[in-house]
């Protein structure tokens, strides 16, 4: 399932990877000059830079997207929705989606990691709000942090653990002279079929939003103005990644509940219910 899933994700960031010529920088709008300290930010996105490209595994694509999320918090906030902080947030998603996607690193660290790509994508969204109220003619296009963060939002969702079944009502009634032991293949038929219930449904969904995403973007490709190819390009790849997602919490739910399922109705299948009774001849039972 891990290789599927690994094969699935290269194959949606080759489709689906950035215009080279998106990540250049404007240089020629005299009003939108960057800073010193926002000059200094860049020496960190360097660094980011050369710890991405060196990256092949979950931790060392979370030390490159914290790198790169470092730099954005060391431009100045009124420069920070600029070209150069939209840039170096989507860098920084991009790295901790890396990091996420591969499933062999731990839970909690991938909760982590998605928790950060979160804030940093709220915090500047949030900046980017406050300037273009104040009429800022230098704000970067936002367009991939919105689209990358409902990504992150559907995913954390699905993350989250199910909510703690509410605490039993005692049993006040008389207790019954005779009780009938519980059956064995009870609970083994119940959590298989919660299994298959939550992986198909979170699966599913996932995965409609994420064709519902990467479809449109496919198709708007070819007629697309250059332009305006990075947009799409960013809307291919989030569709594409929650696409991949989806597949896999479909599997998942499929290889735990199905086989519950099946050991639970073999062991039901060989339970019987044995009853005793008295007689003038001796005693009686009925199997």
């Amino acid at each position: 399932m891990n290789v599927l899933f690994s094969s699935f994700t290269l194959v949606a960031m080759l489709m689906f990877a950035p215009d080279p010529s998106w990540d250049e920088e404007d240089s020629d709008e005299p009003d939108c000059q960057r800073s010193e300290a926002a000059d200094a930010a860049s020496v960190l996105y360097g660094e980011a830079e050369e710890l991405a490209e060196a990256a092949t595994v979950a931790l060392e694509h979370a030390a490159a997207a914290s790198r790169y999320a470092q730099a954005v918090e060391a431009i100045p906030e009124d420069e920070r929705a600029g070209k150069q902080g939209t840039k170096y947030v989507e860098k920084a998603h991009a790295a901790y989606l890396k990091a996420f996607t591969d499933t062999a690193a731990a839970l909690d660290q991938r909760q982590g990691w998605l928790a950060e790509d979160r804030a940093m994508l709220e915090a500047y969204l949030a900046v980017v709000a406050r300037r273009r109220e104040r009429g800022d003619p230098c704000l970067g296009d936002s367009s991939g942090a919105e689209t990358a963060l409902q990504l992150v939002v559907t995913l954390d969702a699905q993350m989250r653990p199910p909510p703690p079944a509410p605490a039993a009502t005692p049993d006040t009634t008389p207790p019954e002279p005779r009780r009938t032991p519980a059956q064995p293949s009870r609970p083994l038929i119940v959590g298989g079929a919660i299994a298959l219930g939550v992986g198909a449904g979170l699966g599913l969904t996932a995965l409609a939003t994420g064709l519902g995403l990467a479809l449109p973007a496919r198709e708007q490709l070819p007629d697309s103005e250059p332009g305006g190819r990075a947009g799409i390009f960013r809307r291919g790849a989030a569709g594409n990644a929650l696409t991949i997602t989806g597949i896999a919490l479909l599997g998942a739910g499929v290889a735990v509940g199905v086989p519950l399922l099946v050991t639970g109705s073999v062991r039901a299948s060989r339970t019987r219910q044995v009853s005793l009774r008295p007689t003038w001849g001796g005693i009686e039972g009925s199997f």
